[in-house]
């Protein structure tokens, strides 16, 4: 990661007001952690566990003066988003970004939104680092979108990280991993009460699936990557050393697309004995018999699994899903014999 000639003071704010969640906010996390390598101070406002999370935001911004401001932005989040930025910019005279799917996918609507100065679009990690580097300048910095004359101007495609293995791990640290640990339910029909947290081996997804793509393209790209084995369990070392998890959830999209990949890293994490379990989402279409038989060993104890419907037309013509339901019937019924849970994802 590139370093920047002087310090710059970012503040990074999550706004979920809503529905609280044992899942962390990892993409935030990451881009406090690449930040803090290139020498920069971060804070992060995570409104989650927030009673009164404007005020609290508002207590923030007078305690200390920042440099920059990102605020992430699914579109859930995007009425809070707006009143976020407002307080923002009533507080602070530091430039206000946003950043995540919804300004990914629509940089004029993110763009109109009051106080927005800039939108980062796709993968933020080498565009917030070079960001900095210009101090805070983000119009020569690539994948920025941003209005000028009345027109919104587009600064080129963003750079994504080739080598996920050069990106730190997040910076947990700056989150409520507590209270996030213990509303964490992943794997709540393994046994209920287990505290763990969210991990991420991979980004990208090589699928056509209507309800994903292209935003998740635009987002990671057309290529999958990959961390390395021995970089993931280096996280699950750290993980276990720092809060003791009991178990953990992969968030990545095709955890199973590369079989030698998942066995290696199963090897590694059985030879580093954790003490670990953990659960993953597979495609129906990518499960075998002898795979998924080596992650349970190496801890896998459930399988989120995308079946959607039971209607072999809609799979085909409607969500573009690729699999059969005779392979949902067969990939299930391989992960019932093997005393694994199963969690279906539907759509109505």
């Amino acid at each position: 990661m590139e370093v920047g000639a002087s310090q710059l003071r970012f503040l990074l704010i999550f706004p979920r007001f809503r529905y609280p969640s044992g899942d962390p906010p990892l993409g935030v996390a990451y881009l406090a952690a690449v930040l803090a390598q290139a020498g920069h101070e971060v804070d992060i406002f995570d409104a989650t566990f927030e009673r009164r999370p404007l005020e609290a935001l508002e207590r923030t911004l007078k305690q200390r003066a920042y440099d920059a401001i990102g605020i992430s932005m699914l579109t859930s989040m995007l009425t809070d988003a707006a009143a976020v930025a407002r307080v923002c910019r009533e507080h602070s005279r530091a430039p206000i970004f946003l950043g995540g799917p919804h300004p990914t996918v629509d940089p004029a609507g993110a763009l109109a939104i009051d106080g927005v100065d800039a939108v980062m679009i796709g993968e933020g990690e080498r565009s917030i680092v070079q960001l900095a580097a210009a101090g805070g300048e983000y119009t020569a910095v690539p994948g920025m979108a941003y209005v000028r004359d009345g027109d919104v101007v587009l600064t080129g495609e963003p750079q994504l990280v080739q080598d996920l293995d050069d990106v730190p791990f997040p910076a947990r640290g700056l989150l409520d991993m507590e209270q996030y640990m213990g509303l964490w339910y992943q794997l709540d029909a393994v046994r209920y009460g287990l505290r763990g947290t969210s991990i991420l081996a991979s980004r990208g997804c090589p699928f056509d699936c209507a309800y994903c793509q292209p935003t998740l393209r635009s987002i990671f790209g057309k290529r999958v990557r990959r961390r390395s084995p021995e970089n993931i369990v280096a996280e699950l070392v750290e993980l276990k050393r720092e809060y003791n998890p009991d178990g953990v959830m992969w968030l990545d999209d095709t955890f199973l697309l590369n079989k030698p990949w998942t066995i290696k890293l199963c090897d590694m994490m059985i030879e580093a004995d954790l003490g670990i379990i953990w659960g993953c989402n597979i495609r129906v279409d990518l499960a075998d018999h002898d795979v998924i038989e080596h992650m349970k060993r190496a801890g896998l104890r459930i399988v989120h699994v995308g079946i959607e419907t039971a209607s072999q037309r809609i799979l085909d013509e409607v969500y573009h899903k690729g699999i059969t339901v005779e392979q949902v019937r067969r990939t299930v019924a391989i992960t019932h014999e093997m005393g694994l849970s199963v969690r279906g994802y539907f759509m109505l």
